[in-house]
């Protein structure tokens, strides 16, 4: 869909093992410059190099009232959702869940992403309600990895959950390929880099940000609630008003 066209997927019905190729993107849904509504929808079983789910790119909005994207594999990046180019994503409902990317790459759940530079300020992810569970990366971002000049905002009853221990399925992983078991300091649940700047986060387990020009190993920067006056108070690159916590998962 593209052109400025605005699309609803309602209850009743399902997206299914759409296929768009190693080489392509949005093997459920892609969306050009236009606006996609996920309310009651099912978008499964579908494959692409970029959003196995649903792509976006040109300044797209995704809308998630109630549905699911789920079960959804990528050859690269984005394998739930995949928002590029100024694009933004707005959750208030429903779940991503139980996507996962292919080896060496990033988002399980959702992966946001724009060029770099102020002008790519305009992306954004706000989440209220709903839930980001189960999505599997093997590089970064289990559940949400964000990328480049945006805005991310966590509030209300809203869950992304992050492995700390244990097997539950449920929660967002950054896993080993061969072996599986969860690396550490990966962001299982957020990993965001570059100039992301949050707002109020709320609850978040295992949200890891890195600065550009640091290092793999240095990853264990984790903001982690904190609200004030300023919406956008953070802004991954050493400031006074960045807040740590010692979580190593």
């Amino acid at each position: 869909m593209s052109n400025g066209a605005m699309v609803t997927l309602g209850e009743n019905l399902t997206i299914k093992r759409g296929a768009a190729g190693t080489a392509g993107d949005g093997g459920g849904v892609r969306v050009s410059n236009s606006t996609l509504v996920v309310d009651g929808a099912v978008v499964t079983g579908n494959s692409a190099k970029n959003g196995g789910g649903v792509y976006l790119t040109s300044g797209s909005k995704f809308l998630m009232a109630s549905g699911s994207v789920t079960l959804n594999t990528s050859s690269d990046n984005a394998a739930g959702v995949g928002v590029y180019g100024e694009s933004s994503c707005v959750i208030n409902g429903g779940e991503v869940s139980f996507n996962t990317t292919a080896n060496n790459f990033y988002g399980g759940g959702v992966f946001m992403s724009n060029t770099g530079g102020d002008g790519g300020s305009t992306t954004s992810f706000n989440m209220s309600a709903g839930s980001i569970i189960g999505n599997i990366a093997y590089t970064r971002g289990g559940g949400v990895y964000f990328r480049y000049f945006g805005k991310l905002n966590k509030t209300g009853s809203s869950i992304i959950d992050g492995y700390n221990s244990g097997s539950d399925a449920s929660k967002n992983k950054v896993v080993d390929i061969l072996t599986k078991v969860p690396i550490a300091n990966r962001g299982h649940g957020v990993y965001a880099e570059g100039r992301v700047r949050t707002g109020v986060m709320g609850t978040v387990t295992s949200f890891y940000g890195r600065k550009e020009t640091d290092s793999l190993a240095n990853t264990n920067l984790l903001v982690y609630n904190k609200s004030n006056s300023n919406n956008y108070d953070y802004v991954f690159e050493p400031t006074a008003n960045w807040t740590y916590r010692g979580l190593t998962q």
